[in-house]
């Protein structure tokens, strides 16, 4: 793969979260978020589409003359201040040719975004994270000391992707480039932690959600790929997060297969692996007017322990309902 095409590829997830951020905007009529989100594009579309036509034997498959009626169309709408219209066709052209263009790469070049030495470097950047928490939560030394030990026995495994494969786990492109994940449940039922289409847009809406003007703190189960963690801290530039996750094999996959390496470096965020679920059961036993709890559900749905998912069951009232159905 030419270092042009891997620009363009790492730009258009970049690129593909910001439009998938203004149509949300233009939707909600928040005219003035959408269009500064949208002047943040102008200058990543042209140079993403600049990078196309100039590769245009490599794109072969998109017509030059497609993209240009795009951007025509695009930037005429947006002189008209028709931003109804803007919106259909952030959504319907411009994220759709991104899209387009991420698959044809993805296709032509036929590789899994995983780098060894990027893994690496991630997988010490999370131990050294896990073990800030523990020492931030315990001043026993010999109960850091046995928590550590464990620990570093699941860090230490090699990632091997044919026993994953065994247990259940699965990774895969989703239609932006990124990485989605698959699990079973204690059913043996499959299914995704994120979305396969629009992950950004997934994780954006989930995080808006989540966001109140009256925590400064969010207590999160499930780290997952990182997404909905990434857009709760564009929601809440100034919030404090604290992320419980009980499965290494997803803070491994995490590592592996994740975009979002700037998670494990931010002071405002504290990562607890814990994989009996005692450290979260703590931590909602003292909860102040300030904290808010979030659960991800899909990460709740990779829960083994019918008496821990239970427990966090109660800070999302549907979920026995629809855990029932």
């Amino acid at each position: 793969m030419t270092e042009n095409i891997k620009k363009i590829f790492s730009q258009n997830i970049e690129l593909l979260a910001l439009v998938d951020k203004a149509v949300i905007y233009f939707r909600e009529q928040q005219y003035d978020k959408a269009l500064g989100l949208s002047a943040q594009t102008v200058n990543m579309i042209k140079d993403m589409t600049d990078a196309v036509i100039e590769d245009r034997e490599y794109f072969r498959l998109v017509s030059v003359e497609s993209v240009v009626e795009m951007l025509e169309g695009l930037l005429e709408t947006k002189k008209k201040k028709d931003y109804v219209l803007l919106a259909d066709l952030f959504e319907m052209q411009l994220s759709a040719f991104i899209c387009n263009v991420q698959e044809l790469i993805i296709n032509k070049e036929n590789f899994l975004a995983f780098d060894e030495a990027v893994y690496q470097e991630k997988i010490h950047l999370l131990e050294a994270r896990i073990t800030e928490s523990l020492e931030a939560d315990f001043t026993d030394k010999d109960i850091i000391a046995r928590y550590r030990v464990n620990q570093n026995a699941e860090i230490e495994r090699e990632l091997e992707p044919g026993e994953l494969l065994k247990e259940g786990y699965r990774v895969e492109f989703t239609s932006g480039g990124q990485m989605t994940v698959g699990s079973v449940d204690i059913h043996g039922r499959e299914f995704y932690l994120h979305s396969n289409n629009k992950v950004s847009a997934e994780a954006f809406l989930l995080a808006k959600t989540w966001a109140s003007k009256d925590a400064d703190t969010y207590i999160i189960y499930g780290m997952g790929m990182g997404y909905h963690i990434q857009e709760l801290l564009y929601v809440e530039p100034s919030a404090r997060l604290e992320i419980y996750e009980a499965d290494m094999n997803i803070l491994k996959l995490f590592c592996a297969f994740s975009n979002l390496k700037e998670l494990l470096s931010d002071d405002e965020i504290k990562i607890i692996y814990d994989p009996d679920g005692s450290r979260i059961r703590e931590r909602l036993s003292d909860l102040r007017p300030n904290e808010k709890v979030c659960v991800h559900y899909p990460s709740l749905c990779n829960i083994k322990d019918l008496a821990r998912k239970e427990m966090l069951m109660e800070y999302i009232p549907w979920a026995k309902l629809i855990e029932e159905c």
